[in-house]
């Protein structure tokens, strides 16, 4: 494992997916930014950002095969353009929201 590997951006990529699915059903909820959903809940996001990287690091730690093909549309290929994509998306949500100075998913 290595920085320059796809560990970093598998893990990072689905800390993004999990971002994006909570900031959105946040947003619908409580009609309020991500950095003020952010601010309330500082424990909560590290914590789940903590099982994200903790169950991406378990299979290599273990020592499972990585090279599985998946299952149909769930494959390592998908995951990653998923995972670029949802990192994209947070980033031009978080310049939105700092931008238009609320949260930009809920009129």
């Amino acid at each position: 494992m290595s920085f320059a590997g796809l560990i970093p951006e598998v893990t990072n990529g689905r800390a993004a997916m999990v971002a994006m699915l909570a900031a959105f059903g946040a947003e619908l909820g409580t009609h309020q930014p991500v950095p003020v959903q952010i601010q309330k809940a500082p424990l909560l996001i590290v914590g789940t950002f903590a099982l994200i990287i903790a169950g991406s690091l378990a299979p290599i730690i273990r020592n499972a095969n990585l090279d599985r093909n998946g299952f149909g549309p769930f494959n390592q290929r998908a995951e990653i353009w998923n995972g670029r994509l949802a990192m994209v998306a947070f980033t031009l949500l978080l310049l939105v929201e700092t931008f238009r100075d609320g949260p930009a998913l809920v009129p």
